[in-house]
């Protein structure tokens, strides 16, 4: 199961809707119900890929290895997430995606217990996916405001309305109001 699959079934998904469009505007009953059929078939591979793409989540975190695999497959698996939640909340598939963001959280959780601090997922501000970026930044910000605040803005500034820049900036304005009430002393425990 990879992420790349939802990313071919997303331009699949884009060609299909570009294609059916002009089709519903004509009397071509024959090509509007093989457009339909299509569209029926590419909801069920999205559902496939959904259903497995969580049940690698689930699966990894009822594993039990080694705490130096355990963090390094925890790390794999909270990339892998978060490109699968990314995908999912661009597709609209709202729940989904929370189903994958309480995994994500699960894996944090996860990584918490064997390694407080997190401090593994700091290797993911590297990543070259947007979404990996923010959602590490996500879970960093407070632990290492230094490295993870450039990250998130170099995102948040591409402001293309992808999931990754509105979660950047979701995750920025809280941190960036906290910061200006302890600026003024004004900060609320």
């Amino acid at each position: 199961m990879e992420v790349d699959e939802i990313s071919r079934l997303a331009e699949k998904l884009d060609a299909w809707f570009d294609g059916i469009l002009p089709l519903l505007e004509s009397n071509d009953a024959a090509a509007q119900s093989k457009a339909l059929l299509e569209g029926v078939e590419i909801a069920k591979e999205f559902d496939r890929i959904k259903e497995e793409g969580i049940a690698v989540l689930n699966a990894l975190l009822n594993r039990q290895d080694n705490a130096d695999g355990r963090v390094a497959s925890l790390v794999q698996g909270f990339a892998f997430g978060v490109q699968l939640l990314g995908a999912l909340y661009e597709l609209g598939d709202t729940d989904g995606g929370n189903k994958g963001a309480h995994l994500v959280r699960d894996v944090v959780k996860k990584l918490d217990a064997i390694e407080p601090g997190g401090v593994s997922l700091a290797a993911l501000l590297d990543h070259p996916d947007d979404v990996v970026r923010v959602y590490a930044g996500q879970y960093l910000i407070d632990r290492m405001p230094e490295r993870v605040v450039p990250v998130l803005r170099s995102i948040d500034e591409k402001n293309d309305g992808r999931h990754a820049s509105m979660r950047a900036m979701t995750v920025l304005f809280p941190w960036d109001w906290d910061q200006k009430e302890k600026e003024r002393g004004t900060r609320k425990k």
